[in-house]
């Protein structure tokens, strides 16, 4: 997640670190106490949280822009079609909103006074306005500077000139909702939905001068709902909030150079996007009619079904838990109809070679988890339960731990992290403690490095339903007590967060497998490198992905596991419901 753009001209911000482990001086940019309640929920993460202290706060107390109060005579024509297309944009943000209403409003109006309290000083400021842009008087910058802070965050005003932007020492921030290496204006989360993109994101930086080439602090992606635009804009509104305590954290904690990273370079979108004309919304509303009809068929016609596939390699010792990428070669297992199976994790054990995985029954509400053993051709046993609980199981993650065999499947249902062991493998699972209590793990993935034992999984960012936040917990061995990543959630990216199977070494690399949740769960698996793991600082980088292409009519995949030469993947296929 921590992507740099290029960077544009120096505002001449000093980069001297803050004081180790102090609150940071932060102050506010905005047009009026009342904000939106996405913008107060990730104020009120950084003050909860003790990241930062809110010095000031700057309101703009401009009125009207002066360039939009009179118009030349030609120009009234124009405007009065303007307003028509802004007209039929909403109601069209109307009908949305009726027909699918998010679960949680991140737009609704909410008073930041309570989370800041009295404390801040409120400092007015009239800025002078050029057709696009704002510039503060030299007295504001004068006062703002004297309070010594490190960073400014913008909720406010127009598009930021001048000294303001070094009136803070490590700039002013602000948001982009949009990638704006695709998606550059707005409105927010709108394009993304009618031109059918897979992701939807959206982008924290550092104001610079040049409009758009701000230097990028951070980006997170979810998923582009396919039908609605508003679900859609208040989905990832939720995600980009997490951003902010997360950069201010890593600032810090970790210093500016983990902010203010040599910017690589990047394209950007040439198109600027603008709001809808009248004409654009009857074309975007009958491809959405079409996308809906679409769906209803295909739900009628097919259903998907969920299956593993696995394949024997034969190398040498060291490459025996690497997973195999030959996938075209893969037997399949195909369960009966009325039933899935996913979520393969291979065991060897004393020369015999165990599959287990998550097996959920159409007619039942909740998974257990299955055990197939292989023989020494290749040919599986019969599946057996293993293990069953009054609550949904999935992702049965087995390790070997001082000689013996655990297990931490995913429990999310009853929200905690629990560790299960046997003494008669691969039966006979018994509760041997509980790791994490009262907390959302998705997919939990255990592995030791450098010493240290590490407890991965993915939650969901309040207001939003899918997995999208990765966090790391860390203990001296698999019994804890576990202690969180001080930069919880280290990433909040729909497309790479989620675990997808163990953590694994070749040739002396850590390699982190994540599912790709875009454009909709269990589409594919990205294969990182774990560059950089310590209880305060997280680097990956992508190194693969592996996409449902080997044969026809696959639709997804989401977990890859190797253990002993065996390599096993699953695989969710598409089939006649008449058939």
């Amino acid at each position: 997640m921590d992507e740099t753009a290029a960077g544009g001209e120096d505002t001449g911000v000093a980069m001297t670190p803050p004081p180790s482990r102090a609150r940071l001086r932060v102050g506010l940019l905005v047009d009026s106490l009342v904000q939106p309640a996405w913008v107060v929920e990730a104020v009120r993460q950084i003050i909860r949280d003790g990241i930062a202290e809110i010095v000031c706060v700057v309101v703009n107390e401009a009125g009207e822009s002066p360039v939009r109060r009179k118009l030349p005579v030609l120009q009234r024509a124009a405007r009065w079609i303007e307003n028509r297309d802004m007209l039929a944009y909403a109601a069209y943000q109307r009908f949305d909103a009726r027909r699918y209403p998010p679960a949680r409003d991140p737009e609704a109006p909410e008073d930041l006074t309570p989370v800041i309290g009295d404390a801040p000083l409120v400092i007015p400021v009239t800025p002078r306005m050029t057709k696009h842009c704002d510039y503060f008087p030299e007295e504001a910058v004068a006062r703002i500077r004297a309070l010594e802070l490190d960073v400014l965050l913008r909720f406010g005003f127009r598009i930021l000139k001048g000294d303001a932007l070094s009136s803070a020492r490590y700039g002013v921030w602000s948001f982009h909702h949009g990638d704006n290496t695709i998606n550059r204006g707005g409105p927010a989360g709108f394009w993304e939905v009618m031109e059918g993109h897979h992701a939807t994101g959206a982008v924290l930086q550092r104001l610079t001068e040049q409009l758009d080439a701000g230097h990028v602090i951070a980006r997170s992606f979810a998923a582009t709902e396919t039908l609605s635009f508003r679900r859609n804009r208040a989905k990832f509104y939720w995600i980009a909030a997490q951003l902010l305590p997360q950069a201010l954290r890593r600032l810090r904690d970790e210093g500016p150079e983990q902010i203010e990273q040599p910017a690589r370079w990047e394209a950007y979108s040439q198109r600027l996007y603008v709001a809808p004309t009248g004409g654009e919304i009857v074309r975007l509303f009958v491809r959405l009619a079409g996308r809906l009809v679409k769906r209803k068929w295909i739900s009628v016609t097919e259903r998907e079904q969920w299956i593993v596939a696995y394949r024997f390699t034969k190398g040498v010792p060291d490459s025996n838990d690497v997973p195999d990428g030959v996938l075209y070669r893969f037997q399949e297992l195909q369960p009966p109809k009325d039933r899935i199976w996913a979520d393969p994790f291979p065991a060897a054990h004393e020369g015999r070679h165990f599959l287990f995985f998550e097996e959920k029954l159409d007619a039942v509400r909740n998974a257990h988890l299955s055990v197939a053993e292989l023989d020494e051709k290749g040919r599986p046993g019969a599946p057996r339960i293993v293990l069953q609980r009054p609550y949904h199981l999935s992702y049965p993650h087995v390790f070997r731990w001082n000689g013996g065999w655990y297990m931490v499947p995913e429990t999310f249902q009853v929200r905690r992290v629990e560790l299960y062991r046997t003494d008669s493998f691969p039966d006979g699972w018994t509760l041997q403690a509980v790791l994490l209590e009262d907390v959302e793990a998705v997919d939990p993935t255990i592995f030791e490095h450098d010493g240290r034992w590490w407890l991965s999984f993915a939650s969901s960012v309040r207001g939003t339903h899918e997995a999208s936040a990765l966090h790391f917990y860390h203990a001296a061995s698999p019994l804890g007590p576990w202690e969180p990543h001080r930069n919880n959630p280290v990433k909040v990216d729909v497309r790479s967060a989620r675990p997808a199977g163990r953590v694994f070494h070749h040739e002396g690399r850590l390699y982190r497998p994540a599912q790709d949740g875009s454009p909709r769960y269990g589409t594919g698996i990205v294969v990182h490198e774990l560059l950089e793991l310590t209880p305060t600082s997280f680097r990956e980088e992508e190194v693969t992905r592996i996409s449902a292409t080997w044969r026809p009519g696959l639709t997804g995949t989401h977990t890859i596991n190797a253990a002993g030469g065996l390599t096993a993947i699953d695989a969710r296929q598409r089939r006649n419901r008449f058939q």
